[in-house]
């Protein structure tokens, strides 16, 4: 795109995570009047089921090895472990700084004021 010398424009009604880190590498970036952005950042919502299974009176025989092997949570909590959360705060502070630094690579001069 910069190589050519040729202007490139990017325009959307909204911008998301995904969207945004892209249109960031365009020559200007533009939005609707009526639209925005919305910035979820990385993650997402895990469901737990272990109150599900306990009312329908389910046996679920789960083996699991590791301290970090938070996958059949789900199955077998209510919530969340202090070790799963630990594991997911790591992961998702790393890709959300990936984030940020691909922005401001690609817009130097227009960084965000809030860390």
């Amino acid at each position: 795109m910069r190589a050519s010398g040729k202007p490139v424009l990017a325009y959307a009604t909204a911008y998301t995570d995904g969207g945004y880190r892209l249109a960031v590498n365009a020559s200007e970036v533009w939005v609707n009047p009526l639209g925005g952005t919305i910035f979820m950042g990385p993650g997402g919502n895990q469901l737990y089921y272990k109150g599900l299974i306990d009312k329908l009176g389910v046996n679920a025989h789960v083996y699991r090895v590791g301290r970090y092997k938070s996958f059949v949570e789900p199955y077998t909590r209510a919530n969340q472990s202090e070790d799963a959360k630990a594991a997911s705060t790591a992961l998702y502070g790393t890709l959300f700084s990936q984030w940020r630094e691909a922005i401001a690579k690609a817009r130097p001069r227009h960084r965000s004021h809030s860390s």
